[in-house]
C-alpha cells in the first residue's frame, strides 16, 4: 500500500495536467490506500482537463459506489460505455453498474447487468460475485449458487473481509454480503472499522 501510494502521488506530480495520470492516480489512492475523497477528487480533476475520457468516467463510477453514490455510479459509468461503446473493459463497466443498481437496491437491475459482465468478462471474478449475490437478493437461489460456484472456482481464498475496504458505508457492505450469504457463503461477516 505504501508503494502504491508514493507511486500516485508521484504521478501527480508529474502529470499533474494529464487526465490520464490522475484518474489512474486518484483510483489507486481510493482503492488500494483506501483514501476515497482524495482519489475522487483527483479523478474529478482530470475529468475537468478531459471530460471525454472513458476511462476517466469509467475509473470514476467506481469510486462513486465506494463512496456509496449509486446514482451517480449509475450515470458514469454510462457516460464510460456510451464515450467506447466497444471498450474491452465493457465487462468491467458492466460490472460496475451492476454493482451500483445493487446498492441502490435494484436486484434484478444489478443481475441483468452482472449476467452481462460474465458474458463479456468470463475469467473476472467480481462478476460472478456480484451475480451471486444480486441473484440470491433477487430471490434467485439456484441461480446465485452457481454464481458462486464459479467465483470460488476463480478465487478460492475468498474472503469478505478483504473486499470491505472498497464500501465506505457499512449498509453497502451488508447488502452486498447478506446476498453472498443467501447463496450460501459461509462465513461472511462485517469486518470491524466499516462506518
Amino acid at each position: 500500500m505504501a508503494e502504491a501510494e508514493r507511486l500516485a502521488r508521484r504521478a501527480v506530480e508529474l502529470g499533474r495536467d494529464d487526465a490520464v495520470a490522475l484518474y489512474t492516480a486518484g483510483f489507486t489512492l481510493a482503492h488500494v490506500v483506501g483514501d476515497l475523497d482524495a482519489g475522487a477528487d483527483l479523478i474529478d480533476s482530470a475529468l475537468a482537463i478531459d471530460p471525454n475520457s472513458a476511462g476517466g468516467w469509467y475509473y470514476g463510477g467506481w469510486v462513486k459506489i465506494m463512496l456509496g453514490e449509486p446514482e451517480q455510479a449509475i450515470t458514469y459509468q454510462a457516460r464510460s460505455m456510451r464515450l467506447s461503446p466497444m471498450d474491452p473493459l465493457r465487462g468491467l463497466m458492466r460490472t460496475a453498474t451492476g454493482f451500483a443498481h445493487l446498492l441502490a437496491g435494484r436486484y434484478d437491475e444489478a443481475m441483468s447487468w452482472a449476467q452481462r459482465a460474465c458474458l463479456d468478462q468470463s475469467n473476472f471474478p467480481v462478476a460472478w460475485r456480484l451475480l451471486a449475490s444480486s441473484s440470491a437478493l433477487s430471490g434467485r437461489l439456484d441461480q446465485a449458487r452457481k454464481a458462486l460456484a464459479r467465483a470460488l472456482q476463480l478465487d478460492p481464498g475468498l474472503d469478505m473481509s478483504t473486499l470491505s475496504a472498497t464500501f465506505r458505508r457499512a449498509e453497502d457492505f451488508e447488502r452486498y454480503a447478506e446476498g453472498l450469504r443467501l447463496a450460501r457463503l459461509s462465513q461472511v461477516r462485517t469486518p470491524s472499522g466499516l462506518q
